[in-house]
């Protein structure tokens, strides 16, 4: 009965240690944008649907992301509202009672967005 707990006891611990090394790689190995670094207007250049590697780009669409976690997103044909939020990289939207999150990486001008099947990457416009 002693090695059943002492075997549980290390495993808890093993098992908590692996856990907390998990989401420090997560912290140090993405990037951590504050909101300050993505409010504003951005282009969206391409989409890579990540199930099968098709990339489209060449579409005229556009988000605007506001300080109050409101935006828009839109093209030449109108535009609809949106709310977003952040929290560490992960950027979440809520359009039409849908949301939609996954993992955000800045590297310069551009915005890299990857949802569970697709890669969007968005270049920042001067407004």
């Amino acid at each position: 009965m002693k090695n059943i707990l002492f075997v549980l006891s290390i495993s808890l611990f093993l098992f908590s240690c692996d856990e907390t090394n998990e989401s420090e790689k997560t912290v140090t190995s993405e990037v951590n944008e504050s909101e300050n670094e993505i409010i504003g207007k951005w282009k969206l250049i391409s989409i890579t649907d990540l199930s099968s590697g098709n990339s489209n780009s060449g579409q005229e669409l556009y988000m605007v992301l506001k300080e109050d976690g409101t935006a828009f997103k839109g093209n030449s044909d109108g535009q609809s509202e949106f709310t977003w939020s952040l929290i560490r990289n992960d950027f979440c939207q809520i359009h039409f009672g849908f949301e939609s999150c996954g993992t955000i990486k800045l590297r310069e001008n551009q915005l890299e967005w990857k949802k569970p099947y697709s890669l969007n990457i968005y270049e920042k416009v001067d407004q």
